[in-house]
């Protein structure tokens, strides 16, 4: 038995324009870099886990054949009709680039930058930074 086939489509023109607008709101460092923004009309599974959306770095031949160094790839069942979680679904991608010396690369995030980006979305996110904080100082301190 076969399933639907993975259905990949380029962001249209709203769609680009916001993640260029985040872009180059908070993410200069990736000037001069190809990054593109795709949707899929299945989940990326990451550790069993269904990926709302990824950051994907391009191979030396995906680089070269499309004239690009990463790229965004939204779930479309998670691109919900709602300005700001689609801004914080992009930021959050984005920050999975990095250049490190000189070289495109993705990085992991800790809860500092996942924080972070929460925070340029949602001025409740301040609150929220006090108590993970407490928290892991507490379990620091062994309590």
């Amino acid at each position: 038995m076969t399933g639907t086939p993975l259905v990949y489509r380029e962001a249209d023109e709203d769609e680009y324009a916001l993640f260029q607008a985040i872009r180059d709101k908070w993410h200069g460092h990736l000037d001069g870099y190809g990054v593109r923004f795709f949707f899929r009309n299945k989940p990326q599974v990451l550790d069993g886990r269904k990926c709302a959306a990824t950051a994907n770095r391009a191979n030396t031949l995906v680089s070269w054949l499309a004239d690009m160094d990463g790229w965004v790839e939204v779930w479309e069942a998670q691109w919900f009709d709602d300005p700001e979680w689609r801004a914080y679904l992009l930021d959050h991608e984005l920050s999975h680039f990095a250049i490190r010396k000189g070289s495109f690369t993705l990085v992991g995030h800790d809860q500092e930058d996942f924080l972070a980006v929460m925070g340029r979305h949602d001025p409740r996110v301040s609150g929220l930074r006090s108590i993970i904080e407490t928290r892991s100082a507490a379990r620091e301190d062994g309590e």
